[in-house]
């Protein structure tokens, strides 16, 4: 993994040092080794995270023979195989995978990446007709922002590197409003930063000699829903099984040390399972825990290590240590906190950092699998005559303050509707694979890929998403529903680990759904936790007044140590938000 940035400008002015300060702004991402390319009308800026081929030679950015230059964060899994099929007309210098989309693009052009099987973002300059191309992986692992600002086209892995090239650093009433609704960072192609996008996944822009901008997408329905799948189910769950094993495998190749995140859930455990059983030396697995409170998941990690033998460690999620890591959070998120849990997931993380520098985590099986509490919620609605053998949520209660009450008048006014962000499938598909749909493609996953990137980038380690490879996306989308859910949800997965025998039973046979479970909502309850939060709340008001109203945060805080409703999303969402605009020196406008 890596940091990437540059600018494609139609001046004579030389960008160097602009892209200079762009690349520093972010050696968080690459602190192993920085370049710079100054290239007719391109200036391109790279911060390297050595992963694969840890010789220099592999540094970027990185000129061929060929007259094109690359600077790309990432990794394509099957560079070794593509390699052999490059080889015959293309001239290697290095073992990297970043030369193998060098190659790929002399033979095939944009369409190369139709042939990675990977996460990326790149920039590629061709000297032979002057375009500069960006593209980004199928599911957007990997970021990409740009903006268009003043005729020139910026871009970079990090918003704090298009603010070190000059765009205003002002956050729209809009997005913010938003934000505070929903919890999310990344708001499709728009971002919580005004004139800043965000590439879509599945998208290339190219910018030609004379700056004028084409985007194209390469992967779309008739790719997601075009997979052929076994009609038997027996059959299905091999293929299923056989897919992930390879994209867990894929994953774990590296040249650095590789861990597991491990929370005790179905999917993490099953990354580590596949893991253990094709490797001699122990996995190294990490959980995030928090014994004797509600919620607390580390007898499933627990069993799960045992199990496989893994050399584990377990990280304890303190009050201390939660309210200390916000300011780090925020900083490393660019973006306020949707809710309690992410800060959590950065504790471990940090310890993580310690041991490792690639670290696989469980993203993407609730996606792909129909793991959500809200499937679950539609699908007895729709058939009320199966019996789906998962624990019901109790009815969420509503709050008696006003949503964005808690603003100062005038702050959020007046709104503009923001764009549509819904995701629609448009074949004739049922209830619940819609609903897939629009979170494989939608904000939510976004979201949460945001948080697996900047959490894990902040600590120079690199996150990989087994789930998430776009083989068995497809396979999962194209097979029947009842592959998906039918009694229990991620029947294929499910099924998988209990004919392979891969799991305990006690994680194959949960029916609860906790996700990324943490204390701290509960503990905000408790004289200390609400001591902190009202300090930090009284804190972040004087450091940045005007934005919110003290008394009404403070009715929030009482409305959840009462116990009356869970409020604290609604309250790091406030108060990371002051946090955010503080120290990123940010304006609403």
């Amino acid at each position: 993994m890596c940091g990437i940035c540059g600018i494609v400008s139609n001046t004579q002015q030389s960008n160097i040092k602009r892209v200079e300060r762009m690349t520093r702004s972010m050696l968080h991402r690459g602190p192993d080794s920085n370049g710079l390319i100054e290239l007719p009308k391109v200036t391109f800026g790279h911060t390297r995270l050595s992963i694969i081929d840890l010789d220099t030679r592999s540094n970027q950015p990185m000129t061929d023979t060929f007259g094109r230059t690359i600077v790309f964060n990432g990794e394509i899994y099957n560079y070794r195989e593509l390699r052999q099929v490059l080889k015959s007309d293309y001239p290697f210098h290095t073992e990297s995978d970043t030369e193998v989309i060098l190659a790929a693009w002399n033979r095939w052009g944009p369409s190369c990446v139709e042939y990675f099987i990977g996460d990326w973002a790149f920039a590629i300059y061709d000297s032979s007709d002057g375009s500069t191309t960006l593209s980004r992986d199928r599911i957007g692992v990997k970021p990409m922002y740009y903006s268009r600002y003043n005729g020139e086209f910026i871009f970079a892995s990090e918003v704090r590197a298009l603010f070190e090239a000059g765009i205003p650093r002002t956050v729209t009433a809009d997005s913010v409003s938003e934000f505070i609704r929903r919890g999310k960072n990344e708001l499709g192609t728009s971002s919580l930063i005004d004139q800043v996008y965000a590439l879509s996944p599945a998208h290339t822009i190219t910018i030609d000699r004379d700056g004028h901008v084409t985007e194209n997408t390469y992967w779309g329905e008739s790719e997601i829903f075009g997979a052929s799948v076994p009609d038997n189910f027996d059959d299905a769950v091999e293929a299923f099984g056989e897919l992930f094993t390879d994209a867990v495998q894929l994953r774990m190749h590296a040249d650095v040390p590789v861990g597991i995140c491990l929370s005790g859930g179905l999917d993490s455990s099953l990354i580590t399972a596949v893991a253990a059983n094709n490797q001699t030396n122990p996995i190294l697995t990490f959980s995030g825990i928090a014994r004797g409170w509600q919620g607390d998941e580390s007898r499933y990690s627990d069993e799960v290590s045992a199990l496989h033998q893994t050399s584990h460690v377990c990280i304890n999620l303190g009050l201390e240590d939660f309210f200390k890591a916000l300011p780090r959070y925020v900083s490393a998120q660019e973006a306020p906190a949707g809710g309690v849990s992410p800060v959590a997931r950065m504790l471990v993380l940090e310890r993580a950092a310690e041991d490792v520098t690639v670290l696989l985590d469980g993203q993407g099986g609730d996606e792909l699998l129909a793991g959500y509490t809200r499937f679950h919620d539609v699908y007895r609605k729709q058939w009320p005559d199966k019996e789906l053998d998962i624990e019901q949520r109790d009815k969420k209660l509503t709050s008696n303050i006003a949503t964005l009450s808690e603003f100062e008048s005038g702050v959020l006014l007046p709104h503009k509707k923001l764009p549509d962000h819904s995701i629609h499938v448009e074949r004739p598909v049922d209830p619940i694979t819609s609903m897939q749909y629009a979170a494989l493609r939608g904000p939510g996953l976004l979201s949460l890929l945001h948080t697996e990137d900047r959490l894990t980038m902040a600590k120079s380690l690199e996150g990989r998403v087994p789930f998430l490879d776009h083989r068995l996306v497809e396979f999962c989308f194209s097979s029947p529903l009842a592959f998906r859910i039918d009694n229990v949800d991620k029947r294929l997965a499910r099924s998988f680990a209990s004919r392979k025998n891969l799991l305990p039973d006690s994680i194959v046979s949960r029916r609860d759904k906790l996700g990324f479970a943490t204390p701290y909502s509960e503990m905000l309850r408790n004289p200390d936790g609400y001591d902190m939060t009202r300090r930090l709340i009284d804190d972040t008001i004087d450091q940045s007044p005007g934005v919110l109203r003290r008394s009404v945060m403070h009715n929030i805080l009482e409305e959840h140590r009462r116990g009356d409703i869970d409020q604290s999303k609604r309250l790091f969402r406030s108060i990371t938000l002051l946090m955010w605009l503080d120290t990123f020196k940010l304006t609403i406008i």
